[in-house]
């Protein structure tokens, strides 16, 4: 359901307590009028389960829903329009739970149509502090790629994925769907994640009129597949 997963986030722990800690980290910043509660989601698929998060939002964030994967861990989506946003989440999350944290982005190359959508390719890890332990990101900075790492590599990571010549062939989404499947067994075998014991944490209240809704199929047509090389 792009463009909801082409960023996700993840959490070395319980779907309740990612949810629990979420709901405690943010409720002191909201308004007067308006709190964030917690509902269990019916069992289903992933798919069924990211319907949740519809209608998107324009502006900000007004769901977040906490999906049990894979081997102990959770995935995490939240209902920008643009895609999923946990760039805040999974630091403050990690360092909060004291648990591994993953930030995982992966967003072709688009223009079509008069829509420019630069692709980025991004492994953040965390061990359980805000500060990230590795980060590998390849990435079309305004019209330019750009390539940076930071921190000791991971154990599962394969260093040969970031010696092409050319930046924007480093690190790529093979490289990147095959370290996450090593530190994360069957991530990408969503028919195999288990079907229950999702969380939706939904924002309710006075909301601000900028947080408008979107229809999913509008925000897909308005960030369109394709990808093409320049």
């Amino acid at each position: 359901m792009r463009p909801i997963t082409d960023t996700v986030g993840l959490f070395h722990a319980k779907p309740a307590r990612c949810a629990s800690e979420y709901i405690a980290w943010m409720s002191p910043n909201l308004g007067p009028d308006s709190s964030l509660t917690a509902s269990e989601c019916p069992p289903g698929s992933l798919a069924e389960q990211l319907a949740a998060l519809c209608p998107l939002a324009r502006v900000g964030i007004t769901r977040v829903l906490f999906s049990p994967c894979a081997a102990g861990w959770t995935a995490c989506f939240t209902n920008g329009w643009r895609g999923t946003d946990v760039s805040s989440i999974v630091p403050m999350l990690s360092g909060r739970l004291h648990c591994a944290g993953l930030r995982v982005t992966c967003i072709p190359d688009i223009n079509r149509n008069g829509f420019r959508r630069y692709g980025s390719r991004i492994v953040q890890a965390h061990r359980g502090e805000q500060v990230p332990a590795r980060v590998v990101s390849v990435a079309n900075d305004g019209g330019r790629w750009s390539f940076f790492t930071k921190g000791e590599p991971l154990e599962e990571e394969d260093l040969g994925s970031l010696s092409a010549v050319s930046v924007r062939d480093r690190f790529s989404a093979d490289h990147l769907r095959a370290l996450v499947e090593r530190m994360v067994p069957l991530f990408w075998e969503t028919d195999a994640w288990p079907k229950d014991d999702a969380v939706l944490v939904e924002r309710l209240g006075n909301l601000p009129a900028a947080f408008a809704d979107v229809d999913l199929t509008d925000a897909q047509r308005m960030v369109p597949r394709a990808p093409v090389r320049s």
